[in-house]
């Protein structure tokens, strides 16, 4: 560094700053930095001086920290320029040089103010003779800490904040480095277990975050509405009290040349007392009572008749390690339960729902005797067997076969497979399980149910939730899908009294009847 004797030499454009410890602890490496953000310069000259090698010697053997590995990166730097007494940081725009010397100090002076205890104020103390010393020189004090630029300024002494952007990130502590090695095994955890995903299917088959839908909501037919509905199906399809001539008759038949050579000719028979006693003691209050019991059940009739309430989620096991003794639970969280489909709903996916079970069945046909044609003499019963056995010969074959139990085809115990715990949910409930021995990296699984709702609130709010444990699996991964389902309510009684119109009126077109 130039000394006294050469203060002529010194061109005009030259800076002189009287660098803290921050420039060394907490700033990134000299030659990084970006120095021209200081301000426009020919050259800038930065001074180490007495009170900031101190500090950096106290440093150097106060742990393992930051500070103290700069510390001693930095005495090393300075053991190096012990011969030539400086080192150039950049050549130019501006040039940058580092000057080490311990004989820039300071000489107490208590007009000053200063507390010369204080490592600050030793600096700005130094930096303050130096300037006065050499009034001809720019002289300043480069430092990131506000106390002593406060001070400086009170001295009238130029000051320099380092700029933020020169700044290295935080140090971390002892606590967040203990979290970031933790963070480290957990990922390292993580790769050797499964990954699980859980999604949230929509009808069209896409994931979705929120369920919502809207349901049919009727209150059953009260005793007074079912005894009106009753008294107007009797009303209107009274007991037959005509069963038709009580006396048998013959005449002759519309005959073929084929036929007359087996003596063809049509015979009345008249309704038997055992006939009229089964229609009027037996299929008619039968009949009354089936109507009736259709009544009592049309809520239920106008429940299936609606859109079910299903729901699916998509568990898929993505990651590289398969998951032992996996166990899905499904929860429903507020006023509605749930249940897996049943098997019944399975084999019956594809088929259509039959309307006509939820119909009033027709009035049976009271008895009025019929008209028969003999042949040859032989009795009408000869008639009937054929047209029984014709019957027989158009049903479909399908009809009389019992099909095995999906259940009963296999009991071989597959341990990649999925099976309810400890059995599939008969009755709706407030969860369900399915557990696998091993489930398989790559693949998936496809949880369906349905939803069942009270029918004496007007909107159902809830979540459902679908939770997956396994034995290898060090957290336990879930999806919650908020679930909002409207209720429309429908009149019972209004849609009972539209069936038995509907019944009326199929009977006056003939349709059902006879």
């Amino acid at each position: 560094m130039p000394d006294k004797d050469a203060r002529e030499a010194v061109t005009p454009s030259t800076v002189y700053y009287f660098v803290d410890t921050n420039l060394f602890f907490q700033c990134r490496p000299l030659e990084q930095l970006a120095w021209a953000e200081l301000g426009t310069c020919d050259e800038v000259q930065l001074i180490v001086s007495k009170p900031v090698l101190r500090e950096i010697d106290f440093r150097k053997n106060k742990g393992n920290n930051r500070v103290a590995k700069r510390a001693r990166a930095a005495l090393a730097m300075f053991r190096k320029m012990l011969d030539s007494g400086h080192r150039e940081i950049q050549p130019s725009d501006p040039r940058v040089t580092l000057w080490v010397n311990s004989a820039h100090t300071y000489s107490p002076a208590p007009e000053t103010g200063l507390n010369y205890r204080e490592r600050d104020d030793q600096l700005v103390a130094t930096a303050l003779e130096y300037s006065c010393e050499y009034p001809d020189r720019d002289v300043r004090l480069l430092t990131h800490d506000t106390t002593p630029l406060y001070t400086a300024q009170g001295l009238r002494l130029e000051a320099r904040q380092i700029p933020d952007s020169w700044l290295l990130p935080p140090e971390s502590t002892a606590a967040e480095r203990e979290l970031d090695s933790l963070k480290a095994e957990h990922a390292r955890l993580k790769k050797t277990e499964p990954s699980i995903s859980i999604r949230c299917m929509g009808p069209s088959n896409s994931g979705i975050e929120r369920y919502e839908a809207s349901r049919v909501s009727c209150e059953p037919l009260t005793d007074r509405q079912v005894h009106e509905l009753m008294q107007q199906l009797e009303d209107r399809f009274p007991l037959e009290t005509d069963y038709g001539s009580r006396e048998s008759a013959q005449r002759a038949s519309k005959e073929t040349a084929l036929m007359s050579l087996f003596g063809t000719k049509d015979v009345f028979s008249p309704a038997t007392d055992e006939e009229i006693a089964a229609y009027r003691d037996k299929a008619y209050p039968q009949w009354l009572l089936a109507c009736q019991e259709t009544f009592r059940n049309h809520h239920r009739a106008l429940l299936r008749q609606s859109p079910r309430l299903e729901f699916s989620f998509l568990v898929e096991n993505v990651g590289t390690r398969p998951a032992t003794e996996a166990l899905v639970t499904i929860e429903a969280r507020g006023s509605f339960r749930i249940q897996p489909p049943s098997l019944t709903d399975v084999l019956s996916e594809d088929k259509p729902e039959n309307t006509e079970s939820h119909a009033l069945r027709p009035p049976p046909v009271a008895p009025k005797g019929k008209w028969q044609r003999l042949i040859g003499g032989h009795p009408p019963g000869l008639g009937e067997a054929m047209e029984s056995f014709a019957r027989l010969l158009d049903a479909p074959l399908l009809d009389k076969i019992q099909l095995p139990s999906p259940n009963a085809l296999s009991t071989r115990h597959d341990p990649n497979a999925f099976y309810y715990k400890p059995h599939r949910p008969a009755r709706p409930s407030a969860s369900f399980s399915l557990e696998c021995d091993q489930w398989r990296h790559g693949g998936e699984e496809r949880i369906n149910g349905k939803i069942h709702v009270p029918i004496d609130k007007n909107q159902i709010k809830g979540a459902l939730v679908c939770r997956i444990q396994a034995g290898n699996l060090s957290k336990p991964e879930s999806k919650t899908v908020p679930v909002r389902i409207g209720l429309t309510r429908i009149s019972t009684f209004d849609s009972a009294q539209s069936m038995l119109e509907t019944l009326v009126e199929r009977s006056q077109s003939g349709i059902g009847s006879g």
